[in-house]
């Protein structure tokens, strides 16, 4: 029996992690794999105290203090969450882990255009998240694909900051508020490119080119120095159907990071926080934390 079990082993998760370990809770922390998309950051320079640092090297950081704390590791894919008559109990395909209290901190993961090239050039050139990678494209040239409010919010953040901008979209699948529409528009350093979609990334040892394909399959070519994919993201199935979540899948808490299940809370990219970065994440897990114990305290 588990004081709290932990689902996730991303920054949220590890973080949770720490601080359920330093109030005495016995902890286990189930995971797929240590870091999530985190570790798969090339530089992370917005952490406070460090002034530059790998995402591999920041989480391997947090992970070796959390289990320097006692926190327990299990490597487990985790199906299905029930609730027990004094417990929760966590179904993963080797065993039944009995808990009094969990926290979801699973992350959601940036959906892919499943091209070629896409996989090769992640962190070289292909990118997910403006407010994360913005600043390493200072002064270079960026294409922007996607058609709803995020992605037209990268092209409005990156055109501050990068020589010249690409944005790449389907008309027939333009979502976005026509104000931002409008704001990119404006931009003098924003070149739109309608009725594309990104066809090929090329490069060496970082991105070079882009290969665009029309609705007739014409071919056009662009050179740049990276590409940012904003078409959407990916949450995992849900393990509870009695955990409320909102129409993108992600877990709806309230400020103590409590869902709509008693005993269950959450933090991270998971939760409908419209905040999607690693420093939020990691706060907003010692929150769930802390209120794990709380209400530990309470059925007592």
């Amino acid at each position: 029996m588990y004081d709290v079990a932990i689902i996730g082993a991303g920054p949220a998760g590890l973080t949770a992690g720490i601080y359920c370990a330093r109030k005495m809770l016995k902890t286990v922390i189930l995971y797929k794999e240590i870091g999530g998309q985190a570790a798969t950051a090339k530089r992370v320079e917005n952490w406070p105290g460090i002034e530059t640092i790998s995402g591999a090297e920041l989480i391997d950081k947090i992970y070796k203090q959390a289990k320097k704390l006692g926190c327990e590791f299990k490597q487990a894919s985790v199906s299905k969450i029930m609730c027990g008559e004094k417990c929760l109990e966590i179904a993963t395909e080797k065993e039944i882990i009995v808990a009094k209290a969990v926290i979801i901190a699973t992350g959601r993961t940036h959906k892919q255009l499943s091209i070629e090239g896409e996989k090769e050039f992640i962190g070289r050139g292909v990118a997910y998240c403006a407010t994360c990678d913005a600043p390493f494209f200072k002064n270079k040239v960026v294409a922007v694909t996607g058609s709803d409010n995020m992605a037209f919010d990268s092209a409005f953040t990156l055109a501050k900051i990068a020589t010249k901008i690409y944005m790449i979209y389907n008309k027939n699948d333009l979502t976005a508020d026509k104000k931002i529409v409008n704001d990119v528009r404006a931009m003098k350093n924003v070149e739109f490119i309608e009725d594309y979609r990104v066809n090929k990334i090329k490069g060496d040892k970082v991105v070079k080119q882009i290969e665009l394909k029309d609705l007739k399959n014409k071919t056009k070519i662009i050179d740049v120095d990276g590409i940012f994919i904003e078409v959407g993201f990916v949450a995992p199935e849900s393990m509870m159907p009695e955990i409320k979540t909102d129409n993108e899948g992600q877990i709806i808490v309230d400020s103590e990071m409590a869902t709509s299940v008693k005993g269950i809370f959450s933090a991270g990219d998971i939760t409908s926080s419209p905040f999607k970065q690693m420093i939020t994440a990691s706060g907003d897990s010692a929150k769930a934390a802390i209120s794990a114990e709380k209400y530990l305290k309470s059925v007592k």
